[in-house]
């Protein structure tokens, strides 16, 4: 099961930038990205609405933070759309499946 799990792990971190790739001349890059970003939102809401509604007084404190967290992230993804439309599918896979060990070094250090 643990092979299966990380191998399942590979395939949908490996699969956004060959589709982002195949979409490149029909979806500007920006629409792509924001699409993506509502599309998981509308689907995950469902499953984190009572907890969110439960915890908003704690998260209150905490939205600045989240924010800058949350700016982050979406920019990163965001960026990483608009490199795929400048280069194969293959580079963005390589580049994408070396992100952990770069995390892993970058927290070691």
């Amino acid at each position: 099961m643990a092979y299966f799990l990380a191998a399942l792990s590979m395939v949908i971190y490996s699969t956004p930038p060959v589709v982002t790739r195949s979409v490149s001349m029909g979806v500007p890059p920006l629409a792509l990205s924001l699409s993506r970003w509502v599309i998981a939102g509308l689907i995950l809401l469902p499953f984190v609405w009572r907890e969110l509604k439960a915890t908003w007084p704690d998260l209150k404190g905490h939205l600045p933070s989240l924010a800058f967290l949350s700016f982050f992230m979406i920019f990163g993804s965001t960026m990483s759309v608009i490199a795929v439309y400048f280069t194969t599918a293959t580079n963005a896979v390589i580049v994408n499946a070396s992100q952990p060990a770069i995390t892993a070094l970058l927290g070691f250090l």
